[in-house]
């Protein structure tokens, strides 16, 4: 599998999680020229940009550990990019982080809440 399909795969995952926590998925793989926004969700009335991070072991370290500085950097710009384009301007939101895993028989979902607002 390749690492595109790999990240799909993770994001799909982390949809059907969101899904089950009482989120509305929002849209998927909003791009602009800053970056991509893997899924936007909203929960009553805040909206909520999350990465994806899809592991199929912890030979580069635990996933959660490969977003950095500059990729909320990245994450801020398009989500202002977002915002303003969706007339979003002055809404609640907040940056999640969703890490996949993926073990023997199934998948280790953890869910970072509120880690930018």
């Amino acid at each position: 599998m390749h690492n595109r399909e790999k990240g799909k795969l993770g994001e799909e995952i982390a949809a059907k999680y969101l899904i089950g926590k009482g989120y509305r998925i929002v849209e998927r793989n909003w791009n602009c020229r800053w970056g991509e926004l893997d899924i936007i969700a909203s929960k009553g009335d805040t909206t909520v940009f999350v990465e994806v991070k899809y592991r199929t072991s912890l030979q580069y370290g635990e996933p959660e550990y490969s977003v950095h500085f500059k990729k909320y950097t990245h994450m801020i710009r398009t989500i202002q990019m977002f915002l303003s384009k969706h007339r979003h301007a002055g809404s609640r939101w907040r940056i999640d982080v969703i890490t996949v895993l993926k073990t023997d028989s199934s998948y280790l979902i953890k869910h970072y809440t509120g880690l930018y607002r």
